[in-house]
């Protein structure tokens, strides 16, 4: 009876680990996207910024 218990136990663990990894992979995505968005608008702003200074010297 001790056995089947552990062999339970062993067994549900199994299965929450499989579902925190499911959930990490998921998270994971969530946060790839994220940090994508971040990418972009870097990008944007460092373009609006050049844009910005270029017209700063002319009108100098």
């Amino acid at each position: 009876m001790e056995r089947e218990q552990v062999a339970e136990t062993l067994s549900g663990i199994d299965i929450l680990l499989e579902d925190i990894e499911w959930h990490a992979k998921r998270v994971r995505k969530e946060i790839d996207k994220f940090l994508e968005h971040i990418d972009k608008d870097s990008e944007r702003l460092f373009c609006h910024l050049l844009a910005a200074e270029a017209g700063f010297s002319n009108a100098l």
